[in-house]
């Protein structure tokens, strides 16, 4: 088990000493691990438990993404979905692109993530995409941040070269944090899609792994 404990403002681990994830110790906090078992962070408020969705969590990954979807700040996408597409979805997901989620003590799902296929080209069989949804409430507590840097493990885990994502300008939450944990602006694609009748930039960012 991974439990994160986490500020609003900045992210500290206390684990257990497996991931239910990948198994193992995370290489950064490895020889830590092994010293204790347990890290205790210095003024902690939160924590959240990863792991790998499973069918039943579509119900809520279906609520969080039509958060996103309505809320206009993660997404071109503006068809809501349901429970039984995203249950498909996860259905269909292959184990080089898994989805994570976290959650809360009370063991509510309160934000998910993906690496996902960025290109079926073979020649970009080393880049993934990512998504990162938090649930309205949750925003800014740190939920993004840890399945971020768990986004970034798993890749490396899996052999991609690159991590990278599109992001609206005006999501200046997740536009920093996105800096913060090392991924670059490429570029701004201009008036790249239309929301509620208005062109919306998008900016592309990438990490190298």
């Amino acid at each position: 088990m991974l439990v994160i404990h986490c500020t609003s403002v900045a992210a500290s681990i206390a684990v257990a000493k497996t991931c239910e994830i990948c198994g193992h110790a995370s290489r950064k906090n490895r020889s830590l691990w092994n010293m204790s078992g347990i890290i205790f962070p210095f003024m902690t408020t939160l924590a959240y438990r990863l792991r790998l969705a499973a069918a039943s969590d579509a119900e809520a990954i279906c609520r969080i993404y039509n958060q996103g979807i309505e809320d206009r700040i993660a997404t071109l996408e503006t068809e809501l979905r349901t429970p039984d597409e995203r249950r498909q979805w996860l259905a269909n997901r292959r184990p080089r692109h898994p989805v994570i989620v976290a959650e809360n003590g009370s063991g509510d799902i309160t934000a998910w993530a993906s690496l996902n296929v960025f290109n079926a080209r073979e020649a970009y069989r080393f880049v993934a995409d990512i998504s990162v949804y938090v649930e309205r409430g949750w925003r800014g507590k740190g939920a993004g941040r840890v399945l971020l840097e768990k986004l970034v493990e798993l890749g490396r885990q899996h052999g991609f070269h690159k991590l990278v994502l599109s992001a609206f300008p005006f999501n200046a939450g997740g536009m920093a944090l996105y800096e913060k944990l090392g991924f670059r602006t490429v570029g701004t694609y201009r008036e790249q899609g239309q929301l509620d009748g208005k062109w919306v930039d998008t900016i592309i960012m990438e990490k190298l792994l």
